[in-house]
């Protein structure tokens, strides 16, 4: 029961990684990038994928239930 939750946690997270790194959010954070005048996109690009590495860290070291 606790690897099929773990599986259904890490795909969730998948489909997020998707739509933050998706082409249209992609045109979002640039857009907000020539508003600034500094370059945005690799701290998004780099923040997004470290944070989806701590949180499949997190997922994948949950303890798991005893029968």
């Amino acid at each position: 029961m606790a690897r099929q939750r773990q599986g259904r946690l890490l795909g969730a997270l998948l489909l997020l990684l998707f739509l933050l790194l998706g082409y249209p959010a992609v045109l979002v954070v640039e857009e907000l990038q020539h508003h600034l005048g500094r370059p945005v996109l690799p701290v998004w690009v780099f923040g997004t994928w470290g944070l989806i590495i701590l949180a499949a860290a997190l997922i994948l070291e949950q303890p798991r239930e005893r029968r």
